[in-house]
């Protein structure tokens, strides 16, 4: 992300990411957390959020 964001003028500015998480059907809900479901949405969410937070390039995180 830093080498896109610095080839298109953004280089030492705050970097924002918007947009996380994978569809899910509300109320379809399997153990086996396959696409669609809330569970794999669940699990989806939680490592977008866990890299993001991590990266100390990035400002913050809005879903």
């Amino acid at each position: 992300m830093k080498r896109f964001a610095n080839s298109t003028g953004g280089a030492d500015k705050p970097l924002l990411i918007s947009e996380i998480g994978a569809s899910a059907i509300y109320g379809h809900r399997k153990n086996n957390q396959e696409k669609w479901t809330e569970e794999y949405q669940q699990i989806a969410l939680s490592e977008q959020v866990t890299s993001i937070l991590a990266d100390q390039d990035l400002s913050g995180v809005i879903s």
